[in-house]
């Protein structure tokens, strides 16, 4: 199993978006799809909803499939849930970018996509606490075209 994670804007759903139809293993999935308000549970880690990726995963992989799932979130939200147990290696890549470029990209967005203040920081600190972690690969968007950052990550998925 691939996961991508990375604050908002920072270049996830762009990557993944290009990677549909050029690959077809790993199967490409949106975290986003399944996105539901009951699932926002900070307090747990987003129990409910790592849990029910991690049920999806398990069945793709019974079809000799691996997944990469595109979405928000660290590897200790993956590792507490009990279906982690069937699922093998998870290997890990953050999408980050300097925090100019970040507000740059929250505030492009159109204003029902919600980037206050408040999301502002909590963005600039989940990407700031992506870049220190040493246990998942970190990929820096700032300066990259969108084709160099999809090479850098057909690259890790051939040898993660």
């Amino acid at each position: 199993m691939f996961l991508i994670t990375g604050a908002s804007a920072a270049g996830k759903t762009t990557v993944g978006n290009e990677l549909l139809g050029q690959i077809t293993d790993p199967v490409v999935l949106d975290a986003d799809i399944l996105w539901t308000e009951e699932m926002d549970t900070p307090e747990d880690g987003y129990a409910r909803f790592r849990s029910l990726w991690l049920r999806l995963a398990i069945n793709i992989h019974q079809s000799g499939r691996s997944t990469l799932l595109i979405g928000s979130g660290i590897p200790e939200q993956y590792e507490a849930r009990p279906e982690r147990a069937y699922v093998g290696p998870i290997h890990w890549m953050a999408l980050v970018c300097d925090d100019d470029s970040l507000e740059t990209r929250l505030r492009e967005r159109p204003a029902w996509r919600g980037a206050t203040d408040h999301f502002l920081t909590a963005m600039r600190a989940f990407n700031a606490h992506l870049r220190a972690r040493q246990d998942i690969r970190v990929v820096d968007t700032t300066h990259e075209s969108i084709a160099e950052t999809v090479g850098q990550v057909r690259a890790w998925l051939l040898h993660p």
